[in-house]
């Protein structure tokens, strides 16, 4: 059990240097913000399922798949939305 705890560790530290880095570059960015938020939410959702495996559960909890959707979905959402004056702009409609 120790070689698996240190594997997830180990992507734990990448996952949240390169996932700390791009939350603060969108934090700044109007349009990518949705998608930080996104990568923050899932991170969280992860990080609870892999604790809940090292404790010995073979499934996720039907809580965390349901708000690992709900944020997938509000995402697209939102970030469909930020694009429209884009795509807007682009048809010749702004």
């Amino acid at each position: 059990m120790g070689g698996r705890r240190a594997v997830y560790l180990l992507v734990c530290a990448i996952g949240g240097s390169l996932g700390g880095l791009y939350v603060l570059q969108s934090a700044g960015n109007g349009p990518s913000r949705p998608l930080g938020l996104t990568v923050i939410g899932l991170g969280i959702l992860t990080l609870i399922w892999w604790r809940d495996r090292l404790r010995g559960e073979t499934t996720p909890p039907v809580v965390l798949r349901l708000l690992a959707w709900l944020i997938l979905l509000s995402s697209t959402a939102a970030g469909a939305l930020a694009l429209v004056p884009r795509v807007s702009s682009a048809l010749g409609q702004g």
